[in-house]
């Protein structure tokens, strides 16, 4: 009984978003609700250029893992130095899910844990991705950590979970797709009476994404890291705590180390 007092993480990761088309709201009803009672990181500075970067950096606390590779390919190794964040939350008694809809353009299942010989913590998963959630809320007997993340925004997200007619379209309707899974995901919180003892931190991996990765070996979308792809939303919202700006500059790798304080975990 315990340790289900401690409060659960909800790690939302919004697919190439940054502050300039964040800045509006009305196309983000439902993140736009706990946006205005969340302490909000005003000057956030993604640490990455690239989903697969951001997520590793965010995991890790270290944007270091990647730098040694000449190019972004399929051959890539990491260097870590640093334990996951969900390697430390099992650790502390945490269930742990991450979760991905669609899936089949991206793997992430080596930078999820250290262990070899561990089940894999990461479902690939696509219409079902809800069902496991609230799965994993059913049957909660332990606080839990969870990875939420909808690709869907990406601009070379498949054609065919979009149906849109045209480039802007496709931004468009995978915004529109993210907020309402973001919906989905506080309505099973509500349901099941976890949201009152969830600690959501949300943050935009990278912003535009115009073309794909053709720029500095395939590290970067096309463009240089200029503010419009680095300076991406990002707040951090749970019950009880103040909605306030935060207008120091804060990097993607601090919010391992803002999440364990979060939790009062070492």
């Amino acid at each position: 009984m315990g340790d289900l007092m401690r409060k659960n993480i909800v790690f939302l990761h919004m697919e190439s978003l940054n502050q300039q088309v964040f800045a509006n709201r009305q196309w983000f009803p439902a993140i736009n609700l706990i946006y205005g009672r969340s302490l909000r990181l005003t000057r956030f500075i993604s640490s990455a250029t690239s989903t697969f970067m951001a997520l590793s950096d965010m995991l890790h606390g270290d944007d270091m893992l990647l730098e040694h590779n000449e190019s972004y390919d399929d051959d890539m190794t990491l260097n870590k130095t640093c334990r996951s964040i969900f390697d430390i939350l099992e650790e502390n008694g945490y269930e742990t899910l991450g979760t991905e809809s669609p899936t089949g353009w991206d793997k992430f299942n080596h930078i999820w844990n250290d262990h070899n010989d561990k089940k894999q913590q990461w479902d690939d998963v696509c219409h079902d991705m809800m069902e496991k959630i609230e799965d994993k809320l059913k049957n909660l007997k332990a606080p839990f950590g969870l990875y939420f993340w909808n690709p869907t925004s990406h601009i070379c997200c498949y054609d065919k979970y979009k149906f849109a007619e045209h480039g802007f379209d496709y931004w468009r309707r995978g915004w529109s797709n993210l907020d309402r899974s973001v919906n989905e995901l506080i309505r099973l919180l509500s349901k099941y009476n976890q949201l009152s003892n969830t600690i959501i931190v949300a943050f935009g991996d990278h912003g535009d994404d115009f073309w794909t990765h053709d720029s500095n070996g395939g590290f970067a979308h096309a463009i240089e890291p200029y503010i419009p792809l680095i300076h991406t939303p990002a707040f951090i919202f749970g019950t009880g705590m103040p909605a306030n700006d935060i207008n120091h500059l804060v990097s993607l790798i601090d919010l391992k180390k803002i999440t364990l304080q979060l939790l009062n975990i070492p």
